[in-house]
């Protein structure tokens, strides 16, 4: 949980990272390229190994196919302000143009 301040961000014009936006990015590329390679062939299987729910996993894994400067800025503190993970794992566009517009980066 994040407190957001109406009037901080310009106080404190350094954003930070935020942990839980990063390591839902890193799993969500380690997972899909362990399926990839073979590591895990289904999602079950993912699912049995993290001790996860398929349903997250399933959501979470959308975050893998993100444009890459929406990651960049999620590693470099750069997302909104706002920005929860809920927005990441739902559907969103493939095309990363729409993404980018509808996230709200750069």
């Amino acid at each position: 949980m994040r407190l957001i301040i109406p009037g901080w961000a310009a106080i404190d014009q350094r954003r930070q990272p935020v942990s839980s936006l990063i390591k839902a990015v890193s799993r969500a590329s380690d997972w899909v390229r362990g399926m990839e390679v073979g590591e895990c062939k289904h999602q079950r299987d993912l699912a049995k190994a993290t001790k996860l729910e398929p349903r997250y996993i399933d959501s979470l894994q959308r975050v893998a196919f993100l444009a890459p400067e929406i990651v960049e800025a999620i590693i470099d503190g750069r997302q909104p302000p706002d920005l929860i993970l809920g927005p990441l794992t739902a559907a969103h566009p493939m095309r990363w143009p729409e993404q980018i517009k509808l996230i709200g980066i750069l």
